[in-house]
């Protein structure tokens, strides 16, 4: 991690700091599961997150938010892999199906979301090494 000096203060500051990108990430994926039933206690946590991170002037990191948000279709992608269709799994007292939807849209989805939110982080980090904040 590199150090800049700040505009007008002659002061250094970590130029986007690892641990606040995986705080966004991590506020980012607490906001998508509002679609889902632990949505009511993830959203206020990651509601938390945003602030405390705006607070710390950490900003400039907030596209890692997309990373953590294109975590939830990856999971549900990962769930329906077997998809779509019916999905039957052997168990212990016979088989238990399944019907499962096409994970193809969850995984471009998801991989778009987090391409998007590393190649912002990346270029977040290489302009705050620059100075050019």
């Amino acid at each position: 991690m590199s150090a800049v000096v700040e505009r007008g203060t002659g002061r250094t500051a970590a130029a986007v700091p690892g641990w606040a990108v995986v705080l966004w990430a991590v506020a980012g994926l607490c906001l998508a599961l509002v679609i889902s039933a632990i949505g009511v206690f993830t959203v206020p946590v990651g509601l938390v997150l945003v602030v405390v991170l705006l607070v710390a002037r950490q900003g400039a990191a907030s596209p890692a938010a997309l990373v953590g948000a294109g975590a939830l279709p990856l999971t549900i992608a990962w769930l329906n892999r077997g998809g779509p269709g019916e999905v039957c799994r052997v168990i212990e007292d016979g088989t238990s199906c399944t019907e499962t939807w096409s994970p193809w849209p969850f995984l471009a989805a998801g991989v778009l979301m987090v391409a998007a939110g590393v190649a912002l982080v990346v270029r977040a980090r290489r302009r705050a090494a620059r100075g050019s904040v």
